[in-house]
C-alpha cells in the first residue's frame, strides 16, 4: 500500500536500507474498480503473467529480504489459486486478501473452502483481512470462521482501523484470535475519524503509527500475550502520490516510534 507507483527493485532496496527483514509483496489483480475494495490504487509489485519466480527470488535475495506474504486483492478465485501457487514457489508464509461482498456462507463455501484445500497441499496459509462491509469484518466473524472450518492453514491479517471503525478493539482481537493471526498491520486512523466516515482513515501521514487513535502500547502488549511472533506490517491507504524518499522518511519515523515502545522489544516490523 505504501509503494503503489514505484518499481519493485528500488522499493526492495529502500525497504532493506531502512533495516527491515521481511516484506509483503502485492500481486493485486484487475478485478473491478474502486468499488471492489474501496480504494482506487492498489500496488502490483509483481505480475504473475510477466515476472518469473527466479527473478523475484533473486531480487529478494540481493536485498536480503524474506517474503512474509503475497497480497492478492482484486482477484477472482482462479487468480487467487494461481497466486497461491506463486506464493508457495516464493516460500511466502501466507497470502493476504479480504472477503468479497457476499454472504458469510457464500464466502466460506465458494472461496475459503477451495483455497484451503490447495493451501494445505502447498503449505501456505490464508490470511484473510478483516474489512468493513465484508463477510469477515468483526472479531466475531473471524471466530465463527475458525469455529466452522478447522484448518491450520486458515488465518487472518488483523487490520486495526477496520476494527476500530466498527467500534472494536484490535488488542481484544489479538487476545481472542492470537493463534489464528498470520499477519498484523500497524495501521492507524486519524484522530478526526469517526465510525461511518469511510474506509479512508484520514491523510496517509495520520494513518502511520503514532499519530492517531490506535493505542499501540496496548496492542503490542496484547500481541505479546497472544503468542503471535510474526511480522508487524506497517501500511496506509492513499500514499500513492508520495515519492519514494517521502515513504522512507515517514516509515522510518513510524518504525522508530514502534521500536521505542517497551512492548515492541524483539518484534519484527515490515512495510506493506
Amino acid at each position: 500500500m505504501l509503494f503503489v507507483r514505484h518499481d519493485r527493485r528500488p522499493v526492495l532496496e529502500c525497504i532493506a536500507a531502512m533495516g527491515f527483514r521481511q516484506v509483503d509483496l502485492w500481486a493485486s489483480g484487475r478485478l473491478g474498480s474502486q468499488d471492489a475494495i474501496g480504494v482506487a490504487s492498489l500496488a502490483r509489485h509483481l505480475d504473475p503473467e510477466r515476472d518469473t519466480v527466479a527473478d523475484i527470488a533473486a531480487e529478494l535475495a540481493r536485498a536480503g529480504l524474506g517474503l512474509h506474504a503475497l497480497s492478492i486483492f482484486r482477484c477472482d478465485l482462479a487468480a487467487k489459486l494461481r497466486r497461491l501457487e506463486l506464493a508457495a514457489e516464493l516460500n511466502a508464509g501466507c497470502v493476504i486478501f479480504c472477503a468479497e461482498k457476499a454472504s458469510f456462507e457464500a464466502f466460506r463455501d465458494e472461496t475459503v473452502a477451495p483455497l484451503l484445500r490447495r493451501a494445505e497441499q502447498l503449505g501456505v496459509a490464508l490470511a484473510i483481512e478483516n474489512h468493513i462491509d465484508r463477510a469477515i469484518d468483526t472479531i466475531e466473524s473471524m471466530e465463527r470462521l475458525v469455529r466452522e472450518i478447522a484448518s491450520s492453514a486458515l488465518g487472518f491479517a488483523v487490520t486495526p482501523p477496520h476494527l476500530m471503525a466498527l467500534g472494536q478493539d484490535p488488542a481484544d482481537c489479538m487476545r481472542r484470535l492470537g493463534p489464528a493471526v498470520r499477519s498484523l498491520y500497524l495501521w492507524d486512523l486519524a484522530r478526526t475519524y469517526r465510525p461511518g466516515d469511510s474506509i479512508h482513515f484520514g491523510p496517509p501521514e495520520a494513518q502511520l503509527p503514532g499519530g492517531g487513535q490506535v493505542d499501540f502500547r496496548a496492542l503490542l502488549v496484547a500481541v505479546a500475550q497472544s503468542g503471535y511472533r510474526g511480522p508487524l506490517n506497517i501500511g496506509v491507504h492513499d500514499a500513492d502520490h508520495w515519492p519514494i524518499n517521502r515513504v522512507a522518511e515517514e516509515v522510518g519515523r513510524s518504525k522508530a516510534f514502534i521500536e521505542g515502545l517497551d512492548a515492541a522489544k524483539g518484534m519484527v516490523s515490515q512495510p506493506a
